[in-house]
C-alpha cells in the first residue's frame, strides 16, 4: 500500500472511467530564454482500442515521463479520468520518499487511512490526496501553486467540470529535479528536472510521445481485449470436479483492461469459477455477487460524510451538507468511507443465489492477488448469474449454470 500506494483506495479511479477524455492541449510556447509553458497529460481512456474492439483500456502514464524545464517555468497538468497530481519535495527519490511517509495507513500522505471511529475493516480516504494541499491555486482561474522544493503539492482528485487540470509553476534553481506521482497509481511518476532555457523539454515532442504512446497501446489493447474475449480454459481437480479460469481486469506495464474476461461463462452445476487477480499492477478489482447486492456495497465505496465527533467520537457520519467538494462546512470534518464490505472477502464460496453476498473482497494492484474461487450450486436460466467489481461497477460479467 502506497501513497498513494495505499492501492485499494484507488477507489476513487475508477468510477469516473467516462472523465478521462483529455482536454484539448494548447498551443505549444516559443523556445527562447523568456518563461515558458509546457502541457502535460495525465492518464486517458484509449478511445481507439474501444473503437476496434469494444475494449475498455485506460492508462495512466504521464505524457512527458522526463521533463526538462528552466526555472521559473509553468506546466500545465490535464488529469483524464479520476487520478491526481502529487509533486513530491525537490532532490528526492521517489521510492525513499513514499516509503517513509506514505506507505502504511498511519503516514501522513498515505492514500488511505485509518477510521477509529468506525469497526475493524473499515478504512477512509486521506483529505489531503483527495480535496489537495492548497485550495487558493493552481485551479481554474487561480494563479499556478510554486514549486519551491521544501513541501509536498496535490491537486486534489475532483474536477471542476469534466477535467482536472493543474497548474504550478517551478521555482527550483538549476540542477535540481522532483517527482510527480500519480496520486491514485503511484507506479506511474514523472521526473522534472530544471535545466538551462536551452535545452528545454519541447511542446512538440512532448505532443509527439502522447500521440505515438496512445496509438501503440490502442492497439495493443484492443488485440489484448479480443484474445482474452476468447480464451476459456478449465482443469479437473483430484477429486473430479470442474474449475473454470477467469480473469478480473487485466494490466498490461502500459494501459489496463477494466473487463471481465470472459464476460460469460457457460457452466454446469456445482463447477467451480477461478479468477485471477495476478496481473493487477496498478488496478484494484473484486468480484462480487448477486450484481443488486453488491451495488449497495458499491455505493457507498468512498462515499463522502461529514463526521461531527471525529475519529475520537462515537457519534454517527452525517450526509454531506454540500453538494461538491469539500462537501462538509466545516472541512475538518470531511471523510471518504470505504466499508469493509468492500476491503474483505464475504461469504462461504458457494453461491446458490438468493440475497447472499459472495465477494472476493478488493485484490491486485498491491494487495494479495490470490485467486478466488467461487461454487455455484443452483442451475439458471439463460439470463445466468450477473456480478460485478464493487470499485469499478461498469465491469460485469455472467455465470450461466446448467
Amino acid at each position: 500500500m502506497q501513497l498513494v500506494k495505499a492501492r485499494f483506495t484507488r477507489v476513487l479511479m475508477s468510477f469516473a472511467l467516462g472523465l478521462a477524455l483529455l482536454a484539448p492541449i494548447p498551443a505549444a510556447s516559443s523556445e527562447s530564454s523568456t518563461l515558458a509553458t509546457r502541457n502535460v497529460v495525465l492518464g486517458a481512456f484509449l478511445e481507439e482500442a474501444f473503437a476496434l474492439s469494444g475494449a475498455n483500456a485506460a492508462t495512466h502514464e504521464f505524457f512527458p515521463k522526463r521533463l526538462n524545464v528552466a526555472e521559473g517555468d509553468d506546466v500545465h497538468f490535464d488529469v483524464g479520468g479520476f487520478e491526481g497530481v502529487f509533486i513530491l519535495p525537490s532532490n528526492v527519490g521517489a521510492q525513499d520518499w513514499i516509503d517513509e511517509f506514505a506507505s502504511t495507513p498511519t503516514d501522513p500522505f498515505s492514500f488511505v487511512i485509518e477510521d477509529p471511529d468506525e469497526a475493524p475493516g473499515n478504512l477512509k480516504g486521506n483529505p489531503v490526496i483527495a480535496l489537495g494541499t492548497d485550495a487558493t491555486c493552481g485551479g481554474t482561474s487561480q494563479p499556478p501553486c510554486s514549486v519551491d522544493g521544501t513541501g509536498v503539492h496535490s491537486s486534489g482528485l475532483f474536477p471542476t467540470g469534466d477535467f482536472l487540470t493543474y497548474d504550478v509553476t517551478i521555482d527550483l534553481n538549476e540542477g535540481d529535479f522532483v517527482w510527480v506521482v500519480n496520486s491514485v497509481f503511484p507506479d506511474q511518476r514523472m521526473k522534472i528536472s530544471v535545466v538551462d532555457p536551452a535545452d528545454r523539454t519541447s511542446q512538440s515532442d512532448i505532443d509527439a510521445e502522447r500521440t505515438n504512446a496512445f496509438k501503440r497501446y490502442a492497439d495493443a489493447a484492443a488485440a489484448l481485449h479480443t484474445k482474452l474475449s476468447n480464451k476459456q480454459t478449465r482443469h479437473r481437480t483430484r477429486g473430479g470436479g470442474r474449475v473454470w479460469d477467469a480473469w478480473a481486469g487485466y494490466d498490461t506495464q502500459h494501459f489496463d483492461l477494466l473487463d471481465f474476461y470472459p464476460q460469460r461463462l457457460k457452466i454446469k452445476k456445482n463447477d467451480r469459477v477461478r479468477w485471477h487477480f495476478d496481473s493487477l499492477i496498478d488496478e484494484i478489482h473484486t468480484v462480487s455477487v448477486p450484481r443488486a447486492k453488491a451495488l449497495q456495497t458499491a455505493a457507498n465505496v468512498f462515499a463522502p460524510v461529514c463526521d461531527p465527533d471525529g475519529d475520537g467520537g462515537a457519534g454517527p457520519d452525517n450526509p454531506p451538507d454540500l453538494e461538491g467538494p469539500p462537501f462538509c462546512s466545516n472541512v475538518a470534518q470531511l471523510e471518504f468511507d470505504i466499508p469493509a464490505g468492500f476491503v474483505l472477502p464475504r461469504g462461504n464460496g458457494i453461491y446458490r443465489q438468493g440475497n447472499n453476498l459472495e465477494s472476493s473482497g478488493a485484490r491486485g494492484g498491491g494487495l494479495p492477488e490470490n485467486p478466488y474461487t467461487l461454487k455455484f450450486a443452483k442451475r439458471t436460466s439463460n439470463q445466468g448469474n450477473p456480478y460485478i467489481c464493487m470499485l469499478h461497477p461498469f465491469m460485469r460479467g455472467r455465470v450461466v449454470v446448467k
